[in-house]
């Protein structure tokens, strides 16, 4: 029965390690600049939160292959991710109640919230706007909540005070070596176990 929990309790700890939060990277201003290793579909991410026009951030910006999401639904899904994994508050800082507290985005009188837009297509080939999913942040004030959707942007265009793009890029796969060697450790510790009760069992025989 021991020996049960002791493995349950390994693979609860084991599994919340290999799925740990996102990274969360915080400039010498205490402003969000974006995060490592968030979780989109099942996939980790990092993403940086930076001004600009989505053609010199983006490699050209002019077709489909420029971006790392590029359907309306995984893009959706990366933007979704942003609000449940990263703008929120925590110790490191209120970044779900105060939108500013994102790099590159201010307060506004054009609008009182921030907007990330991830890119994932160009609208047409000709075209100068592309396609792209946003999320709007709302202060802790208003009276609207968080929420993602999809809209056009000019692919020329500087980003305006109250908005910053989503450069994503794929995650490195690198293990988290504190859950391998918490696994590892307790491992050797059942193996300790059961051989000194295979012992203890042998001892009781010759005794006997």
């Amino acid at each position: 029965m021991k020996t049960k929990i002791v493995l349950l309790l390994l693979f609860v700890t084991y599994s919340h390690f290999s799925h740990a939060t996102p990274i969360l990277q915080i400039n010498g201003s205490g402003q969000l600049t974006g995060a490592l290793s968030v979780e989109v579909d099942g996939n980790l991410y990092d993403v940086d939160f930076l001004d600009g026009t989505c053609v010199d951030l983006f490699d050209g910006c002019d077709e489909e292959t420029d971006f790392l999401f590029t359907t309306s639904n995984s893009a959706l899904q990366a933007s979704r991710a942003l609000l449940d994994q990263v703008l929120l508050d925590s110790p490191l800082g209120l970044f779900d109640s105060d939108p500013f507290s994102v790099a590159g985005i201010e307060a506004s009188t054009v609008l009182d919230y921030g907007v990330i837009w991830t890119p994932y297509d160009t609208f047409f080939p000709t075209s100068s706007s592309i396609r792209a999913t946003t999320v709007s942040n709302y202060p802790s004030s208003s009276s609207f909540s968080d929420s993602v959707g999809n809209g056009l942007y000019n692919q020329g265009s500087e980003t305006r005070v109250f908005e910053v793009f989503a450069v994503w890029s794929e995650a490195a796969d690198v293990p988290e070596p504190s859950a391998i060697n918490l696994f590892l450790f307790g491992l050797l510790i059942l193996g300790v176990k059961q051989r000194k009760s295979i012992s203890t069992f042998m001892l009781h025989r010759l005794i006997t």
